[in-house]
């Protein structure tokens, strides 16, 4: 018999981790109810990787931390290999981005939306290796079909970056590699590598902090630039608030761009 009057932890098969209670268990299905919703859940019993009485681990917040926020997965500028959570977001930064993503399966996720003057696309497929060790690549970009270079018969440009992935960690704390290159289909032979490193974890019930370095080399003219990054991002229930700050560096002109803030928000399904 299930104990309904206790809280479960509910590990799937790609080492996804959900909190709530354990309503039903048959031989084909588990009926589980999560903290964050009203609704029953069904899931196939064959992707039931471990069912028990949830313990926390270092202090009495973890548990209402779980069930009030977010997982940790979806950063603002930061793109890692850690599981999706949720079954589709809508986010907005600085009222400039607007884009909703949806995760297909427990590997694959694409998302669609509006940039300044053009379509932001974004794809991304990731794995889990072990519970701590995540792989995976993203891309994402914007497409202008107002621009580009008429004289070779473009109707549009698309710009964006792909970036190989190996985050280490979970949603309490990660740190994340990431290799690529930024491409422009305007202009012949235009790939920059793109370096990324970013670190981050929970510091509270509802807060994380975390900060990015990308670093991106132009090898035809020898030119470095350096993006750092920093957030804090308050999660509660559905949502998610951010309020950071980035700046730019650029090597060969001493370029130094003054701390610029940026805000955004995502809401969760």
């Amino acid at each position: 018999m299930l104990d309904t009057t206790v809280t479960h932890q509910l590990i799937l098969l790609d080492y996804s981790k959900l909190l709530g209670t354990a309503v039903r268990f048959t031989p084909d299905s588990l009926f589980f109810r999560m903290h964050a919703a009203a609704e029953v859940s069904a899931f196939p019993a064959e992707q039931v990787r471990y069912l028990g009485v949830y313990q926390p681990k270092f202090n009495p917040d973890d548990e209402q931390f779980a069930s009030s926020a977010p997982g940790f997965q979806d950063l603002t500028y930061e793109r890692t290999a850690l599981p999706f959570q949720e079954k589709a977001r809508f986010k907005i930064i600085n009222l400039l981005y607007l884009g909703t993503e949806f995760a297909l399966n427990d590997n694959f996720e694409v998302g669609v939306g509006l940039a300044p003057v053009g379509l932001l696309l974004t794809q991304r497929a990731r794995v889990s290796i072990t519970p701590k060790v995540h792989v995976g690549v993203s891309n994402q970009s914007i497409y202008f079909p107002f621009f580009g270079n008429t004289n070779r018969g473009g109707t549009g440009v698309l710009v964006g970056d792909v970036t190989a992935l190996l985050t280490l960690g979970d949603d309490r704390g990660f740190l994340n590699i990431g290799s690529g290159y930024f491409y422009n289909t305007d202009v012949r032979n235009e790939r920059i590598f793109l370096q990324r490193l970013a670190a981050g974890g929970r510091v509270s019930k509802y807060w994380h902090l975390y900060a990015e370095a990308m670093a991106s080399l132009n090898r035809r003219n020898d030119d470095a630039e350096l993006y750092p990054s920093f957030t804090a991002a308050y999660g509660k229930r559905r949502h998610r608030w951010r309020f950071g700050v980035f700046t730019v560096y650029q090597q060969e002109r001493r370029v130094r761009i003054p701390p610029l803030p940026y805000v955004g928000y995502t809401r969760y399904w």
